[in-house]
């Protein structure tokens, strides 16, 4: 076999007949496929951009929601932290006026307490001087009796003289 030969075989070394029409189909054949694979790419390039799109409008989306509930969660936050404050201020406030309370009632029992023990104090003493009295009354009233026994008796034995 000579070098002509060699260059129109195929791979097995078996000349071909007609070696410029299998390169021509063969060369066809590459570009149809080289036009496929570039047709397949576009397709597959436009889904991964299609597909990058969607995901991105979904991370946006998904950005937007947090966001949201971030802002949300803030204004729950002050709010609580508001409502807070107000309750520490009206808790001391209560607390002030509780002990000023206290004070005035500890105060107030302290002189219940002095009035009360006053009033037995007084009341004692009014019973003792009320007794008092009625002794004085009563011993009076036994000498009242005395002294008009005697001025009866006298008066009776001045009318025998």
């Amino acid at each position: 076999m000579n070098r002509s030969d060699m260059d129109n075989s195929n791979p097995n070394g078996v000349p071909q007949e007609n070696g410029c029409a299998n390169k021509t189909l063969t060369l066809e054949e590459i570009e149809r496929r080289k036009r496929k694979m570039e047709d397949e790419n576009k397709r597959k390039q436009a889904e991964l951009v299609r597909a990058i799109q969607s995901r991105r409008v979904k991370a946006i989306s998904e950005a937007n929601k947090l966001s949201q509930i971030q802002s949300e969660l803030n204004s729950i936050q002050r709010n609580l932290s508001e409502d807070i404050s107000i309750l520490r201020g009206k808790i001391e406030s209560a607390s002030r006026e509780y002990f000023e309370a206290k004070k005035r009632y500890d105060a107030a029992e302290k002189e219940f307490v002095l009035a009360k023990m006053d009033l037995h104090k007084k009341e004692d003493m009014k019973e003792q001087l009320t007794e008092h009295l009625m002794v004085i009354i009563e011993k009076n009233e036994e000498r009242k009796a005395l002294k008009l026994e005697e001025l009866m008796n006298k008066i009776a034995s001045d009318q025998k003289k």
